[in-house]
């Protein structure tokens, strides 16, 4: 059987705290789009190298450019436990060697392009709302879904954490102290619906309590799900605040 090879190149940021990880084999195992294989993975002076070895085709590149980033990840995250910095990684490019396919990765989530502005979201709706007595609930929010971006086997945990942030600033402004009636008087306050939240805490909960062992892969189309769904919420909580 032939082996297809992939090979992706990145960086750690900050680039100016160099860095040096010696060559590590991890084993892949197979998905709907992508074969079982193993990748190898190396960083030096901040440059990460790595290659991936499979028994079949990749179908969806960009599933097996999130395993390669969070592989990437797992070594910074060693890292920085050890030196005690916070390094983070950005894998830009794939090559395959034996063929003339290429990709250079852009920093877009398509299951989000356009969803705030077709909302009628504009920024000053945002800074509006960052700047009313609660508003580092909302920056705590922005802050979650940006790592929900980054970080795509984590989706669904800041995806809902993002969510909670909202709850919270809701039932501490109407001194609803009760976690379930908070959840009752945030849903009927922006008319939320209860499924489309539970389908979102569904990928957090095991991963939020560290029951690693129980979690299931969040699928492409499962993380487009849980991203458009949020965003609508947080949409819908921005246009409220900002407005008023």
């Amino acid at each position: 059987m032939s082996e297809h090879i992939y090979i992706f190149t990145g960086r750690v940021i900050p680039e100016r705290a160099l860095l040096d990880v010696s060559e590590v084999r991890l084993s892949i195992q197979m998905t709907e789009d992508v074969p079982g294989g193993d990748l190898f993975i190396e960083v030096l002076k901040s440059q990460i190298s790595a290659r991936f070895v499979g028994l079949d085709e990749v179908t969806n590149i960009f599933i097996l450019r999130n395993l390669v980033e969070d592989s990437a990840r797992m070594l910074l995250d060693v890292a920085g436990y050890f030196y005690g910095y916070g390094y983070d990684a950005e894998i830009v490019q794939m090559i395959r060697p034996d063929t003339p396919q290429k990709h250079v990765f852009g920093i877009n989530v398509p299951a989000l392009e356009g969803i705030v502005t077709e909302a009628g979201i504009q920024v000053g709706h945002i800074f509006s709302a960052l700047g009313k007595p609660q508003g580092d609930y909302l920056r705590l929010a922005l802050a979650d879904l940006r790592e929900a971006i980054k970080s795509p086997k984590d989706t669904g945990f800041f995806c809902y954490r993002a969510i909670e942030s909202l709850k919270n600033c809701c039932a501490k402004r109407s001194n609803v102290a009760n976690v379930n009636d908070g959840w009752e008087f945030f849903r009927r306050t922006y008319d939320f619906d209860k499924n489309e939240i539970m389908s979102i805490k569904a990928f957090a909960d095991d991963v939020r309590h560290g029951n690693y062992s129980n979690v299931n892969g969040i699928t492409d189309k499962d993380r487009a799900d849980t991203f458009r769904k949020t965003w609508k919420m947080v949409n819908t909580y921005i246009l409220a605040e900002g407005a008023s």
